[in-house]
């Protein structure tokens, strides 16, 4: 709301008029796909994101949104369709909001994935002196059956009972029976885990149910809550769990487990590196395994790794690099933001016997670096919000090699930047594809210092 005031006269206001969603059904063609998996056209010169779109389509869509500089809209028919679209596998595709790249071949996925990471890399490079720069083989996996962990949405009252994913652009919960990205065990487990809550009379206050499977294929059911459940409700889980799932209940608030059906600490293993990591079910780790375990070798493979190495890795979490890492270098910094994760790393150490390695508590946002004159390679796999402060550091260092895994490129261009700019260059760049079936795209690269 803008506001007017002049010597002379009262206050005025006035609100911006409310743009008009054009009814009915318009026809479109598609010229492109966006970075989130929408269709792009421009009918009228103006943008307009189509959501189940393809590039070369032409199709009819509803409006769902008008904005200043481009509009919204959701694909109602196909009318000429690409040669690229396929039958999503979901029976709740069209609905949930977990995964929108479903119509289109896997194959063209990580074409279109691919590309899209080529592009942002040359106009990153385009006033770089040492010129373009082709990205590596793809980190690739399954293209379902991927996922070994998912958080979903519990909508439990009197008259009504759901569990699933939210739905695209909404706050409703999509009901859902089975999810194709999941491991088979955990998607097969949906349906006795609802017809149990549903039994349950504190089900109102259910509000998320977390589901993991770990290295030894033991399943993992944890129920989030608003409060307690009785000791009636704790009774009927307590029956639904078997040798292979164990069921804990946990307070919204606190987030701590107040009952588990039986004592029993997940873990995977990275058995090229005969490592094991225990974690909590609460804790970070890679949603994909497969692409986890390729990922680690990526990284290892670019550090080139020998017994004269000192090697930093910011964002350690529970020891996933540091610990594959030790096994070939001199030394490991491991560094993280919170204290909890650098005591669960140490252990995570110690039950591997790898006594090369020393986690740390170092605010990374905005604490300077420790031992910096210490280790001669390192690795960083920072949250969404990247590591803007820790790459200034880093850009003042003379390393060996640098290797960055990211999950959001936009981050990263940004942080990459700013290496570049501090003498770096970078030698190898890979897509890694952790989610398919979505138009999430991770990264990782390697940089060396220019002598």
């Amino acid at each position: 709301m803008a506001t007017f005031r002049s010597k002379n006269k009262p206050l005025r206001t006035f609100k911006a008029a409310k743009r008009t969603v054009p009814t009915g059904n318009h026809r479109v063609t598609i010229d492109r796909l966006a970075t989130d998996g929408r269709g792009v056209a421009r009918p009228a010169g103006k943008t307009v994101f189509v959501v189940g779109a393809l590039p070369g389509e032409v199709v009819d869509v509803r409006y769902s949104a008008v904005h200043k500089n481009y509009d919204e809209a959701v694909c109602v028919m196909v009318k000429d369709a690409s040669a690229n679209r396929v039958t999503a596998q979901c029976a709740h595709y069209q609905n949930c909001g977990g995964c929108n790249l479903q119509h289109l071949s896997y194959d063209e996925q990580l074409l279109v994935k691919q590309d899209g990471l080529q592009q942002q890399l040359n106009h990153l490079l385009i006033d770089d002196k040492h010129g373009p720069l082709i990205l590596s083989e793809a980190v690739v996996g399954q293209a379902y059956q991927y996922r070994h962990r998912a958080r979903l949405t519990v909508t439990a009252n009197k008259k009504n009972f759901k569990i699933g994913f939210k739905q695209s652009a909404s706050h409703q919960t999509v009901d859902i029976e089975r999810c194709e990205v999941l491991y088979p065990e955990l998607s097969q487990l949906i349906a006795a885990i609802k017809h149990c809550i549903s039994r349950l009379k504190g089900r109102s206050s259910i509000e998320q149910l977390l589901l993991v499977e770990d290295g030894d294929s033991h399943i993992y059911a944890q129920l989030i809550s608003k409060k307690m459940l009785p000791q009636n409700d704790l009774d009927v889980l307590q029956d639904l769990a078997k040798s292979q799932l164990t069921i804990e209940c946990a307070l919204q608030e606190s987030g701590k487990p107040y009952w588990q059906s039986q004592i029993k600490q997940p873990f995977y293993k990275l058995e090229k590196y005969n490592i094991t990591i225990p974690f909590t079910i609460n804790d970070f780790t890679q949603i994909n395994p497969v692409i986890n375990q390729q990922m680690i070798d990526r990284a290892c493979d670019w550090l080139s790794l020998s017994d004269s190495d000192v090697v930093a890795d910011f964002f350690c979490g529970v020891g996933n690099f540091s610990l594959p890492i030790a096994r070939y270098a001199k030394q490991v910094f491991g560094y993280e933001v919170v204290d909890q994760m650098v005591d669960k790393a140490t252990s995570n150490a110690v039950l591997n016997k790898l006594d090369n390695i020393e986690f740390s508590a170092v605010d990374l946002f905005k604490q300077s670096l420790p031992n910096q004159l210490l280790f001669n390679k390192a690795l960083l796999d920072p949250p969404r919000a990247g590591a803007e402060f820790l790459c200034r550091e880093l850009s003042q260092l003379n390393l060996d090699c640098l290797i960055y895994v990211s999950c959001n490129p936009i981050s990263f261009f940004r942080d990459a930047k700013i290496l570049l700019e501090g003498g770096y260059t970078i030698d190898k760049m890979s897509m890694i594809d952790m989610f398919p079936q979505t138009a999430h795209v991770e990264l990782i690269a390697s940089f060396s210092k220019i002598r």
